[in-house]
């Protein structure tokens, strides 16, 4: 193993594996290197070693962070063309109502104003009196009629 400045091509491929492919250390250092004799317990050891070399760990580290910045902007990007779509439906003045609403819908859940999770059913269990007495308050209330 080389333990200078560069990485061998067998360290760059394990790297890779661990870094952007999110392989098991052992399943990299063994599609990385010849093995044939190698049980999985000692390629693991070798792995867990070759992990502890500074340059390997770091050319790691900054794939997985590419990785993960690469995601984020594949996220953003993606959410942004989402809202431009949905956006443009809203203000289509030849679209149909329902898919403006579906839309707005769409909108509202992606800003964070619409929450499912908050959504709480009360069951309250009433016999026909209470609710006939309850009907007659309100439309007397509502027809302004005294009971």
């Amino acid at each position: 193993m080389a333990h200078g400045d560069t990485l061998s091509p067998k360290q760059i491929h394990f790297a890779a594996l661990v870094g952007t492919e999110n392989k098991t250390q052992t399943d990299a250092y063994l599609a990385s290197y010849n093995c044939k004799k190698m049980t999985r317990r000692m390629a693991s050891t070798e792995a867990s070693a070759l992990m502890k070399i500074p340059k390997v760990k770091e050319r790691v580290e900054k794939l997985r962070h590419d990785v993960s910045v690469s995601k984020h902007a594949i996220i953003s990007h993606d959410r942004d063309w989402i809202v431009s779509q949905v956006t443009d439906i809203v203000g289509d003045p030849d679209a149909r109502d329902a898919d403006k609403l579906r839309a707005l819908e769409i909108l509202s859940r992606i800003s964070g104003l619409y929450d499912d999770s908050k959504t709480q059913v009360v069951i309250e269990h009433r016999s026909s009196d209470e609710l006939k007495a309850e009907l007659k308050e309100k439309l007397s209330k509502y027809l302004g009629v005294a009971s």
